[in-house]
């Protein structure tokens, strides 16, 4: 056989042999258009199944759970409800049965302390904050109490000492602005109010003076205890002037209409004897 058919023959044997080898190895799943990119939505290309190809996982935070796997032929998946243990490094920690359920709380699936593995964020607008980290082998916390620096992107702005801890303010956290991270707003009962936002880089605010529109949800009006109890009293939490901010409206069977607006500063009314005008919401039929 001459040198020339033995290079020819030796090509093809290499060609064929490269033929049988695996699709994915080494090369991995395509993204489809469309795919993981609905809003709170995180796509991650990762090697889900340690066969040498990459995979594509995508997780929200409301615990859903895509995958699209070598093994599977890449095949796409749009259905969701995939398992955590499908693809650890992306999915991270799974949410124990009825952890962070509670009124007023906020669940967050993101990745805590930069490890590459999805942790769990809960916190409350009562300011608890509870972490479930992968560096902890995803240990279920049910204490609470975590220092906001342990998830900063979830737990959001940290109160400054001394903030918004005069007579009459009212402190509350909560996301203002809506890209998913806790700011923290003051509002006090002359009528002045604070901000520190995330979208600033929580920058601290010590001069007020902020409108009402910056955090419609944190602005509104608080009913003071034992105000609009008396018998035949019906209480409404609405928007009474239009400003954005929630307002305490009360009426009662003998035609005595109470209002606290977010425009007078949230001052409480005891005396009553509001016209219909100040609140047509709360004290329509």
């Amino acid at each position: 056989m001459s040198s020339r058919v033995m290079l020819l023959f030796c090509v093809l044997l290499l060609t064929s042999m490269i033929g049988q080898l695996p699709h994915a190895q080494g090369t991995g799943c395509s993204r489809p258009s469309g795919w993981c990119i609905h809003k709170g939505s995180v796509a991650r290309n990762v090697d889900c199944d340690r066969d040498g190809a990459l995979d594509w996982a995508c997780s929200d935070n409301a615990g859903g759970r895509w995958a699209i796997l070598s093994k599977n032929k890449c095949a796409a998946d749009w259905s969701g409800g995939k398992p955590t243990s499908i693809c650890p490094a992306a999915f991270g920690c799974s949410k124990p049965p009825g952890w962070c359920v509670h009124t007023g709380s906020v669940l967050k699936q993101l990745d805590c302390d930069g490890d590459g593995v999805l942790d769990l964020a809960c916190s409350d607008n009562t300011g608890r904050r509870w972490a479930i980290l992968s560096k902890n082998n995803c240990a279920e916390d049910w204490i609470g109490g975590k220092p906001v620096s342990i998830c900063p992107a979830a737990f959001g702005c940290s109160k400054p000492p001394g903030w918004c801890v005069h007579t009459g303010s009212v402190l509350k956290q909560l996301d203002c602005d809506g890209d998913g991270v806790l700011d923290l707003a003051c509002s006090d009962n002359t009528g002045r109010r604070w901000a520190i936002l995330s979208k600033n880089n929580c920058a601290e605010d010590w001069i007020g003076g902020k409108p009402v529109s910056i955090c419609p949800n944190g602005f509104g009006c608080f009913r003071p205890a034992g105000w609009c109890v008396q018998k035949g009293s019906v209480a409404r939490n609405v928007d009474c002037d239009g400003d954005g901010a929630l307002d305490w409206a009360c009426s009662d069977s003998n035609g005595g209409r109470w209002a606290i607006l977010s425009k007078n500063g949230c001052a409480e009314d005891w005396i009553g004897g509001r016209p219909l005008s100040i609140c047509p919401k709360g004290f329509g039929k």
